[in-house]
């Protein structure tokens, strides 16, 4: 995946240059090499990155075509141009986004991330429910979840086997670990 990571590094690098040989100017270089870096972080600019340079890869493969004087090859290679390129830069993306610590499914920017936020009882630092056990400043347990039939978060209460002591939640009918019945 490191190798995708430079796939998608190297267009950004290849791009840049380009942008600022043809203007003359290390500005324009230097701007649209580090606007295009910081703007894989945000989801919807990340992937306009990666589809525009896709698309690239595929006129390519349209030009490749040409060269053969074949209207099959020139489809062929499009397609296949779009495909590894598109294939390529979101494997890279997704490197990128795994070396900085984002979350698979969220950005921080989405709204979506704030309606999961709770707050530890101890401390009151923000968390997100149902993903963290213990709170990242003062080391608290946090509750554990439940979903019921409607998808509503539970806390339920910790307790511990009486004979064995393992930690077992308050619905438990026998122990996990030693199978007492409770």
């Amino acid at each position: 995946m490191v190798s995708n990571s430079n796939f998608l590094f190297g267009q950004i690098l290849v791009v840049s240059v380009a942008l600022g040989l043809i203007t003359g100017s290390w500005w324009i270089f230097g701007i649209s090499l580090i606007g295009l870096i910081v703007s894989l972080r945000f989801k919807k600019a990340a992937l306009v990155v990666c589809f525009v340079f896709a698309f690239a890869w595929g006129g390519l493969g349209i030009i490749i075509g040409i060269a053969f004087e074949s209207v099959g090859a020139s489809v062929v290679l499009a397609i296949l141009g779009f495909r590894v390129g598109l294939g390529g830069n979101l494997s890279g993306l997704q490197w990128a986004r795994d070396v900085a610590g984002v979350p698979d499914d969220e950005y921080y920017e989405d709204e979506e991330y704030l309606d999961d936020l709770d707050t530890c009882e101890n401390c009151g630092t923000e968390y997100v429910f149902g993903e963290v056990i213990f709170c990242s400043k003062c080391g608290t347990k946090l509750p554990d979840v439940e979903v019921n039939s409607d998808d509503s978060p539970v806390a339920i209460e910790q307790f511990t086997c009486p004979s064995c002591n393992a930690e077992i939640v308050s619905n438990a009918v026998f122990c996990a670990k030693c199978g007492s019945k409770l």
